[in-house]
């Protein structure tokens, strides 16, 4: 699969939730304001879609020929998407997180969030190699194309998501996912957040490389390898900060830490940045997503943002400019 292919492929995958998320937000609207169950089967219809494809997941696992531990990983992660159809283990999940069992769009925000794990099981089966990645061109036109495409569509997943076109208007969408002006005091504030971060980063990074627990060297080489482009131009930095404090903070931080909680998120959060394999950047980022989640709480998601957009930004220009 060369690069616009991939591209092409993440704008069909990310539309096609984002087109599942504005039906089962029609669904609770038409419920819950109309008083009517007229949209129920679109809902179920999906729920049925999710439940093939972790069917599906299973079937694959199981007859594969290479197997490790995350193949059954791969296998724990798609009963646990299953289970989310039960209404019984929502209800019982409900307990621990803020969602309403009965909520379809809670129940897609659920099936969705299992989407991460098991697509990094799933890659972790048959890890992508240093060589396999030296033998690609990656320029930076096409990685700037798939970082800017995969984080506006995050944007847009979470937006509609929330229920904006549905059962939110503008105004209160902006409200659900956290987004306020920021005084020239704060935004001062989360650029010095976001430099006690990047130190932070730095001591953790130290403190395990003393210790011998540097991690996975093959999966640190593969991801500098695969991020060069952007790290090596101007552009590619400030894309890298920019991108993805729109689409990982509002997704994350805006969308699913008021249902999830701080924990889950921040694990699916260092998830998602775990595509090649996991290291000790997987911990860092987990610590990292536990601080922006306790901003988000205390402050706001736009806060997280300047926070995400300043943190990437200094550690690409300590990398560019002192290599």
């Amino acid at each position: 699969m060369n690069d616009y292919t991939e591209i092409i492929f993440l704008i069909a995958s990310f539309s096609l939730l984002i087109l599942f998320a504005y039906l089962v937000n029609k669904v609770d609207y038409t419920i819950q304001v109309k008083g009517t169950n007229s949209w129920s089967s679109v809902s179920h219809i999906i729920q049925a879609l999710y439940a093939c494809m972790y069917l599906l997941v299973i079937l694959i696992a199981l007859l594969a020929t290479t197997k490790n531990i995350y193949t059954i990983a791969v296998i724990l992660a798609s009963i646990l998407g299953l289970s989310f159809l039960i209404p019984a283990v929502r209800k019982g999940l409900a307990k621990l997180i803020p969602i309403n069992p009965n909520s379809h769009v809670h129940t897609f925000a659920l099936l969705t969030s299992i989407l991460i794990p098991t697509t990094l099981f799933q890659s972790l089966i048959m890890p992508t190699s240093l060589a396999d990645v030296q033998q690609k061109t990656i320029t930076l036109f096409s990685s700037l194309s798939s970082l800017w495409a995969q984080n506006i569509l995050c944007a847009a997943l979470a937006v509609i998501g929330v229920g904006y076109l549905t059962r939110r208007n503008w105004q209160q969408t902006r409200e659900r996912l956290g987004l306020y002006r920021l005084s020239f005091k704060q935004l001062l504030g989360a650029i010095a957040v976001a430099i006690v971060f990047v130190f932070l980063q730095s001591g953790l990074t130290m403190v395990y490389t003393q210790l011998g627990l540097s991690g996975e060297q093959e999966v640190l080489k593969v991801n500098e390898a695969l991020m060069a482009p952007l790290f090596n131009s101007v552009i590619g930095i400030i894309s890298i900060g920019l991108a993805a404090a729109l689409g990982e903070e509002l997704v994350f931080r805006g969308a699913l830490q008021p249902r999830f909680g701080i924990i889950l998120t921040s694990i699916l959060f260092a998830l998602t940045h775990s595509n090649y394999g996991l290291s000790i950047g997987t911990i860092v980022v987990l610590v990292l997503g536990f601080g922006m989640g306790y901003f988000r709480k205390r402050c706001s998601t736009t806060y997280t943002m300047v926070i995400h957009a300043s943190y990437n930004i200094m550690v690409g220009a300590l990398g560019y400019f002192f290599p």
